[in-house]
């Protein structure tokens, strides 16, 4: 794809998404799909599941928000 227009004239929507920079999980969104994203006015839903924010990918409980909150200021 060359520009947002060749996928959708509508705002994209991805939910239950994160960063793949932070967590490398393949359901992650690269810096280009987040930057197409963006530039269609779409929006981006975290996905509060422990396995796709932290960086090693661990379902862990004790993980804290901190690393959600990196993801959001990545967006």
């Amino acid at each position: 794809f060359r520009d947002v227009a060749e996928i959708s004239d509508a705002p994209l929507v991805a939910t239950h998404s994160n960063v793949h920079a932070i967590c490398g999980h393949s359901r992650n969104l690269t810096d280009w799909q987040l930057g197409a994203i963006r530039e269609s006015g779409g929006m981006v839903g975290l996905n509060f599941a422990t396995g796709f924010l932290r960086e090693d990918g661990r379902m862990n409980a004790d993980t804290g928000i901190d690393i959600m909150a990196r993801h959001v200021d990545s967006l």
